[in-house]
């Protein structure tokens, strides 16, 4: 996992908002021995969101609301669908990798969905207990995969940055970061992010029509209160 840590903070110049994943990383490590189970979750949860990220990234189609939804929302299609297009970009992807990379993910979620902490509470005594021999190697086949899919994700952007590829017409978004201060506030509390960029910040710098899309649900939802 330190590698994958290592990663995320060599790129937060470019990548501001993919900070927000170090805090699950840094649980991952710190529960590895206390709550073996509780790391899992941790590794599922980084599969799951670093996966949409890239997603979201590269693909023009994807929307947040398809990608969560419960058919689509699972780990193995997550992921098998973040290589394919770090693969429809980049020919260092072959189809045996995304095969596999997609049963080792399904196979911590499988462990995830038996015996987690966090997406499935547990009554207790737990009847399945992970021991911390097993959060070791979820931790590590984990960090090992994603940082190898994040450093090609990195790579493959800055790439396209460097030789001044423009991607597809999109929103026309006329925006300033600072109009928006009660938007900017109610972000950061959902995703604070202590000693980082603030959240909101780094999703207008990073993902600006992804900032516009939670802007106009902010605007209906206060319009909705107040019509209540």
């Amino acid at each position: 996992m330190q590698r994958l840590k290592s990663i995320i903070e060599e790129n937060k110049a470019a990548f501001p908002a993919f900070e927000y994943y170090i805090p699950i990383i840094e649980k991952a490590e710190r529960f590895e021995a206390s709550r073996p189970d509780t790391a899992i979750d941790c590794c599922n949860a980084l599969f799951q969101g670093i996966s949409k990220s890239i997603i979201l990234a590269l693909d023009n189609h994807a929307t947040s609301e398809e990608l969560d939804a419960r058919n689509e929302g699972k780990t193995n299609k997550l992921v098998k669908r973040a290589c394919e297009c770090l693969k429809q970009n980049n020919d260092i992807y072959e189809d045996d990798f995304v095969r596999k990379a997609s049963a080792m993910a399904d196979g911590i979620s499988f462990l995830r969905n038996a015996r987690g902490d966090i997406s499935h509470g547990r009554a207790v005594p737990k009847r399945l207990q992970s021991h911390q021999n097993l959060a070791v190697s979820c931790n590590e086949v984990s960090g090992s995969l994603l940082s190898y899919m994040l450093s090609s994700f990195f790579a493959m952007k800055l790439d396209a940055s460097e030789e001044d590829i423009q991607p597809e017409p999109s929103l026309e978004i006329d925006i300033e970061y600072d109009q928006n201060p009660d938007f900017n506030d109610y972000l950061d509390e959902l995703h604070p992010l202590p000693g980082k960029m603030l959240y909101s910040e780094a999703l207008f710098q990073t993902y600006l029509e992804e900032y516009q899309i939670q802007l106009d649900d902010y605007r209906d939802m206060i319009e909705e209160g107040e019509d209540a």
